[in-house]
This record gives C-alpha cells, sequence and structure tokens, in this order.
C-alpha cells in the first residue's frame, strides 16, 4: 500500500512538471508575442518623431538654376564609359601559333590524347 502511495506521488509529480514546462513555454511565447507588439509600436513611433526632426518638404523644391528637381549637371571630363561593355584579355600568341604534331603508336595508326573527347 505503501508502494503505491509513492509511485502515485512519483506520477503526480511528475505529471505537475510537465505541466509546469508547457505552461512556461506558453508564457514565454504569449511574453514574445507582447514584446514584438511593443516593439512594432515603437518602430511607428520613430518614423513619427524621424518625419518631424527631418520633414519631406512638400512639394519637392524646384531648383530652377540647375535645370529641375534636384538635378546635379557634371562636367564631362571626355572620360565615356560603356557599363555593356566588358574588358576582354587578349590571348597570348605564343599559345595560338603552337602546333600540335599527331603522335603515332608502332602500327602507323594515330593515337587519340586522353585529355580529348575527340573520335568519341
Amino acid at each position: 500500500m505503501q508502494l503505491t502511495h509513492e509511485r502515485d506521488d512519483a506520477l503526480y509529480l511528475a505529471q505537475t512538471r510537465d505541466n509546469a514546462r508547457i505552461m512556461t513555454g506558453i508564457r514565454a511565447e504569449i511574453r514574445e508575442n507582447e514584446l514584438l507588439h511593443q516593439i512594432e509600436e515603437l518602430q511607428i513611433d520613430v518614423h513619427r518623431l524621424n518625419n518631424q526632426i527631418n520633414p519631406i518638404p512638400h512639394p519637392i523644391p524646384v531648383y530652377p538654376m540647375v535645370g529641375g528637381p534636384q538635378v546635379i549637371i557634371a562636367d564631362d571630363d571626355g572620360m565615356d564609359l560603356d557599363a555593356n561593355v566588358v574588358a576582354v584579355p587578349e590571348a597570348d600568341k605564343e599559345e595560338e601559333e603552337e602546333e600540335l604534331n599527331p603522335v603515332k603508336d608502332e602500327d602507323g595508326e594515330g593515337v587519340i590524347d586522353a585529355n580529348t573527347d575527340e573520335g568519341v
């Protein structure tokens, strides 16, 4: 009888600990959601305060001396750069002029180099 009570008490304690662990996880998740909501509200406040400190002028000012709204004209330095052209280094002429001599075996037949895909 004593053994049964001890076993029941141990099972009850294990269930209580398991329930406490589950509730702790749920509470942590609820707290995380609350903190995320507070962060969102604070970000909105920061944006609002930033707009008060650094307001965006309405309408955007036009600078007639420059030629339009916030346009900066630079002097031409004579160095035109085409973004679509990529410089390709020229191949060495020695590599182009290298001659390949065919290799023949004892029977006089051509031997295929193991590194080429020719004749396959």
